[in-house]
């Protein structure tokens, strides 16, 4: 039997990790892999964890001065709503819900520094 080839080896890590994206790189060479996503049954120990809220802590992408969107604590949020803003350099820049959920809690108020990857808000996933 001849042994696995590098592609053949990447495949079936990816496949036995449930990944649908992989890449392998040494210096002399790279390799990516793109497996089609298949929805297979999900076992009960799981199905409990996906109901349950997740807490996520959302983090400022930059260094800046922190400023609120006009979002109320308690009010649902849609992914890619816009939760806070940082402003750097004279710019404002969004902050992006990363899943639907509701906002809970801002650690900071208006106008205090950011620093990067300070966390800023805390959104309870739905």
């Amino acid at each position: 039997m001849k042994p696995a080839s590098d592609i053949e080896q990447l495949i079936e890590a990816a496949k036995r990790n449930r990944l649908s994206f992989a890449r392998y790189k040494t210096a002399a060479k790279e390799i990516k892999i793109a497996l089609p996503s298949t929805p297979g049954p999900i076992e009960t120990r799981d199905a409990a964890l996906v109901s349950e809220p997740v807490e996520r802590i959302v983090k400022s992408p930059m260094v800046g001065y922190f400023h609120p969107a006009q979002q109320n604590l308690g009010q649902p949020l849609k992914r890619g709503a816009v939760i806070a803003e940082i402003e750097s350099l004279g710019l404002s820049n969004p902050v992006l819900a990363d899943a639907d959920g509701v906002l809970e809690q801002f650690f900071l108020n208006d106008g205090d520094p950011v620093e990067y990857a300070q966390p800023i808000a805390k959104v309870r996933a739905k």
